[in-house]
């Protein structure tokens, strides 16, 4: 009995202090156990309106505060829940590079801040310019309508590239009053590749195309019909624009015109930017033109991307267009409209309203 105990004892105790180890391996590793994080409760509110220098109401504005972001409607209202803490509001529109406002916020949970409105004021950080044309004065809805800043310079400007690389955006209305060189599409296509954005409307999409001839100054030019300034030379039968035309630095086959617009009110043009559709309240439009020989688009293709669209009998195609060169938030964005706030008349409040969202968004 006694070898028999003898022979059990060594495998009991070696039992023994296994069970004890593996009790205080599980002790220790129930020990060592991260705690839960309790979840992140957003249950604090801010809340303003978006406006400019003039009191417009801003829709569609970015509004952001750490992972937190929401849109204002458009009367420029916003609702932005969060989590208690401490925050750098962020207010723009488009990519931030030319408006922006930031505003240190604290808040506490169950926390309710209205900010007020001169912090909620959208904030210009960056010059806009524009050229004169004949046909077109976008600056009126810049300046006097939004309350803004915008230096008038020339064509002859576009061939000093560190003069014009710091501003944000520039502005060519229609009806060009200059002369263009290779230099000045050079210094375009450096220009909003890498530090602006550009806006043109109808007759101004000689500056992103070109207009099939080189013009020379004095107002002389190497082809007799240019004078007429058209994407296409002069009673050309060219329609595809696949063929090559001198100037501009997009392909022709990108951005297709010519001179064929007639005098008319375009009814219903559909609008496929969700923004737009959320600002103006509707989905559709009607634009009047008033002055025969606007630049009918009839081929809009990549870089490009259509915003209005005249899908009805009439068929007058894209009717305004955008693209973004570079997507970062330094420029490369280009909106181009068939219609302008013209000098000739009157525009209508939804016209208004979509040339201040481009201006805006640049």
């Amino acid at each position: 009995m006694k070898n028999y105990t003898a022979k059990l004892l060594p495998a009991f105790v070696l039992a023994v202090a296994a069970s004890a180890m593996l009790l205080t391996a599980c002790k220790k590793e129930k020990h060592e156990t991260t705690p839960a994080v309790p979840p992140v409760v957003v249950d604090a509110v801010i809340t303003g309106r978006v406006h400019t220098p003039t009191d417009v109401s801003i829709g569609a504005a970015t509004i952001t505060a750490g992972i937190y972001h929401t849109q204002s409607d458009k009367d420029g209202m916003f609702t932005l829940s969060v989590a208690q803490g401490d925050y750098t509001l962020v207010i723009q529109t488009g990519s931030g590079h030319i408006f922006k406002t930031e505003i240190p916020v604290s808040i506490s949970a169950k926390q309710s801040i209205a900010l007020t409105e001169p912090q909620t004021l959208l904030t210009q950080i960056k010059p806009l310019a524009y050229i004169v044309g004949n046909y077109d004065q976008i600056e009126d809805i810049i300046i006097t309508d939004l309350g803004y800043t915008a230096t008038q310079i020339t064509v002859t400007d576009l061939d000093n590239l560190a003069y014009i690389k710091d501003f944000g955006g520039m502005f060519f209305n229609c009806g060009v009053i200059g002369t263009f060189d290779s230099l000045t599409y050079t210094n375009l296509a450096t220009y909003v590749n890498n530090w602006g954005s550009l806006y043109a409307s109808d007759w101004a999409v000689e500056y992103l195309t070109g207009d099939g001839h080189w013009r020379v100054a004095g107002g002389g030019t190497f082809n007799p019909l240019a004078k007429n300034q058209s994407h296409e030379e002069a009673f050309s039968l060219m329609t595809t624009c696949i063929s090559p035309k001198l100037g501009g630095f997009l392909p022709d086959s990108s951005l297709c015109s010519s001179k064929s617009g007639s005098s008319q009110t375009v009814y219903h043009a559909d609008i496929y930017d969700a923004n737009l559709i959320t600002l103006l309240g509707k989905d559709s439009i009607d634009i009047y033109y008033n002055l025969g020989g606007w630049e009918k688009l009839s081929v809009v293709d990549a870089p490009f991307t259509t915003i209005i669209e005249d899908n009805t009998a009439a068929a007058n195609g894209p009717l305004a267009v955008s693209c973004d060169l570079n997507g970062t938030a330094v420029g490369g964005k280009i909106f181009y409209t068939t219609f302008h706030n013209h000098p000739q008349g009157g525009i209508s409040t939804d016209i208004k309203n979509v040339l201040q969202y481009f201006i805006l968004n640049l």
